[in-house]
């Protein structure tokens, strides 16, 4: 990414927010696989590769690929549903990590299939989805200021 000062920022700002919502919404506790779809639907629109990031200690990348490219109800979803998803992305790294868990990359996926592992998944219902659509908005508030900062260069 060209402009690194701004994906600097963009990632700070990416980090206020996750604190913000795990703090107030509860987001790791049911909603990051939905906080995950946001986010790669926008790096998507900004073409920013990533690779999603699946916290568990059990299945490995090729299976899990597989399953979600062939929409099988098994790991990484359905009853195998892991405990934590985020992305890494190009000049972000790490996005809402989970601190010393191991994890997997798959990579090749898309937020249409992160869309499906969220609608196939079982969740904490700590998280309330009714929010989805306000953190969604929350999320994409976050590019739009950096998309405008990024043209006013």
């Amino acid at each position: 990414m060209k402009h690194s000062w701004k994906t600097k920022k963009l990632k700070t700002e990416l980090s206020r927010l996750f604190t913000f919502l795990d703090k107030n919404y509860n987001i790791n506790w049911g909603g990051c696989c939905w906080l995950t779809y946001c986010l790669a639907n926008n790096l998507e629109r900004l073409n920013i590769p990533f690779s999603l990031v699946i916290y568990n200690g059990e299945g490995n990348a090729e299976e899990a690929r597989n399953n979600i490219m062939e929409r099988t109800p098994a790991f990484p979803t359905g009853c195998e549903t892991a405990f934590h998803y985020t992305l890494k992305a190009k000049g972000l790294g790490i996005l809402n990590k989970s601190k010393g868990d191991p994890f997997i990359l798959v990579k090749d996926v898309d937020s249409e299939d992160i869309r499906w592992i969220y609608d196939e998944g079982n969740w904490n219902e700590c998280y309330n989805s009714r929010l989805n659509d306000e953190i969604k908005n929350l999320v994409e508030t976050v590019f739009r200021i950096y998309e405008k900062e990024i043209c006013e260069t």
